[in-house]
């Protein structure tokens, strides 16, 4: 079972997603991360990328494609597929600011959007 779930709602979201997904690539905390891309029926771009990320990390990424619902819908869908003990939902445009070398993430530090760092910080108090 993996510790953290994380749920990114997708929706016209290509300028940035990539950025996102890559702050989730840690070495040291991606057996306990599963990251859900749900795509709330945006096309072909964000499957893409999502296809890329899940191939080539198939233990970490996996797309959810499904019509257009609205955020709500999105963050539904992430709890119903969700095999993690926790569960987050992330913004696309958020970067990761998980503590590289914590594996256990006590302490975890937020997710952060990379332009609002000081003033966007949620904490993710893992233990």
């Amino acid at each position: 079972m993996k510790l953290l779930t994380v749920s990114i709602a997708a929706y016209h979201v290509e300028d940035y997603l990539r950025e996102t997904l890559d702050s989730f690539l840690i070495p040291e905390v991606t057996d306990q991360l599963e990251v859900l891309i749900v795509n709330d029926g945006s096309g072909e771009g964000v499957n893409e990328i999502a296809r890329e990320y899940q191939t080539n990390y198939p233990d970490v990424f996996r797309l959810i494609d499904k019509e257009n619902g609205g955020h709500g819908s999105t963050v539904n869908r992430g709890i119903e597929e969700a095999a993690g003990k926790y569960f987050k939902t992330v913004g696309t445009g958020c970067i990761s600011d998980l503590p590289a070398g914590r594996g256990d993430w006590k302490g975890g530090r937020a997710l952060q959007k990379p332009d609002q760092r000081k003033a966007y910080r949620r904490n993710l108090w893992l233990s």
